[in-house]
């Protein structure tokens, strides 16, 4: 019974490789995307949470994402981070108008930032736009003038 040659070894080793070169940038774009579509869907979400909390509580809006139990656990948050995203929750004093932001960790989580606010409406802008904190933007967010989702 003989072995394997080294070329033998060499050559399986080459296909191996090759194989995971095709593989690996597609997994990536797999998760970019996955990332993506789960912060469009948590921010869908949010807004039908805050307009059920609102129902309930005289029209007053949550001003922590545990109020909602949404995304987390641990009392009184206004930000949270999930698959690649940072969630902000931003209440105005009177709680009768909010906004939220989902903005990408890195480019490699995301190609783009999510706006929601009470209307309903997901905006994104690309990720390379620059929202450090998304507090600095009480009375007037810039996600309001970003591009509605489909409006491509």
């Amino acid at each position: 019974m003989r072995g394997f040659t080294l070329v033998e070894l060499m050559i399986v080793v080459a296909v191996i490789a090759v194989i995971a070169a095709i593989a690996v940038p597609n997994l990536l774009s797999s998760k970019k995307a996955a990332n993506q579509s789960s912060a469009i869907s948590n921010l869908r979400n949010l807004a039908t949470a805050q307009e059920t909390y609102a129902a309930a509580h005289s029209n007053k809006y949550a001003d922590s994402f545990d109020d909602l139990n949404f995304l987390t656990n641990t009392a009184d948050k206004t930000e949270i981070i999930r698959s690649g995203y940072h969630y902000y929750l931003v209440v105005n004093g009177t709680h009768t108008n909010w906004y939220a932001y989902a903005l990408a960790a890195t480019t490699d989580d995301g190609d783009y930032h999510y706006f929601v606010d009470k209307s309903s409406v997901i905006r994104h802008e690309s990720s390379s736009t620059t929202v450090s904190n998304p507090d600095t933007y009480a009375s007037n967010p810039a996600g309001k003038t970003w591009t509605p989702l489909g409006e491509d």
